[in-house]
């Protein structure tokens, strides 16, 4: 059943947020693009300027859904943007997991029954409630990070992952944590896990505690940008900023800032216009019932470290 509020959030996207290819053309795909409302956030919007770009080389139409997040303007449950995608009978959808609850599965289930292609971007869902997944290789990304912090530590200096149990649709993110686990493995260097239970003052201050009393922590490895910061943040009050190593994910004004700084020394990242670009692409193949575009679409990574 739909709501009235969702058909007026309906009527809005479609004025403000479809934008058409040609001006002439009437019969152009249409793609619903489900992504949070994080207009100032580099990741989100880099990757929504590239989907437009894309649409319009391909000549393509995008309804853009904003879910809730740092702005409530104009955005909604991702379970409601999923409902209202379906009900104008868009030709595929683009979303990320990362928004899902537990009743999105039904949701997702009900696009594909009624044919409706769905892509998932940056973080992945079960296969069978999608039909292609875009997003780098975590765990090659992970094992990355965790070799540079191995080459930076010396003696028997060990490392601290640092994680989150807070979101638990973050298959990426596990991913992450294997690709830095095997890269300790077989090595005289320990890794000591640390789990985030909320991302809070007291949690810095735990973190700041604990390298302060174990001098053995030589480097802090940290999965997501969330993390990153609130890392950089314990490591810059403690009294080891010159002997503790910090490693990250996820490029943002406040990672880059930091990396630029040199609290930061390696920082994994996502080529996020790729995979803006690359979305739109697989969706448009996916509606001319191109068969071979299904499936996971692997993007490059970069490790960016200071100059």
């Amino acid at each position: 059943m739909k709501k009235k509020g969702s058909l007026f959030l309906l009527l809005l996207c479609i004025i403000f947020s479809s934008q058409p290819a040609s001006g002439t053309e009437t019969d152009a795909p249409v793609i619903a693009c489900i992504i949070p409302s994080y207009s100032d956030i580099v990741f989100w919007s880099d990757i929504e300027n590239s989907m437009y770009q894309k649409a319009k080389e391909l000549n393509v139409e995008l309804l853009m859904l904003y879910t809730k997040h740092t702005n409530p303007s104009l955005a909604m449950d991702l379970n409601e943007a999923l409902s209202i995608a379906i009900y104008s009978d868009v030709d595929a959808i683009i979303t990320s997991y990362t928004l899902a609850n537990p009743e999105t599965d039904d949701m997702l289930a009900a696009a594909l029954e009624k044919e409706i292609p769905v892509i998932m971007i940056d973080c992945d869902c079960p296969a069978q409630l999608r039909s292609a997944y875009i997003g780098i290789d975590n765990e090659a990304a992970g094992f990355k990070i965790g070799q540079l912090a191995l080459d930076a530590m010396e003696g028997e200096h060990n490392a601290l992952l640092v994680y989150s149990t807070e979101s638990p649709n973050r298959e990426n993110l596990l991913q992450r944590i294997e690709g830095i686990q095997h890269a300790f493995e077989h090595n005289d260097h320990r890794l000591q896990e640390y789990i985030i239970s909320n991302y809070s003052v007291q949690t810095v201050r735990e973190i700041r505690q604990l390298l302060t009393e174990d001098p053995s922590i030589e480097a802090v490895i940290a999965i997501s940008e969330n993390s990153t910061l609130l890392c950089s943040q314990a490591i810059s009050g403690s009294k080891r900023t010159d002997t503790v190593h910090l490693y990250g994910f996820d490029e943002s004004e406040d990672t880059l800032t930091l990396l630029e700084e040199g609290s930061i020394d390696a920082l994994a990242c996502q080529i996020h216009s790729e995979m803006g670009d690359l979305s739109v692409e697989i969706a448009n193949q996916l509606v001319s019932g191109d068969e071979n575009a299904a499936g996971i679409h692997l993007i490059d990574f970069v490790v960016r470290q200071p100059k």
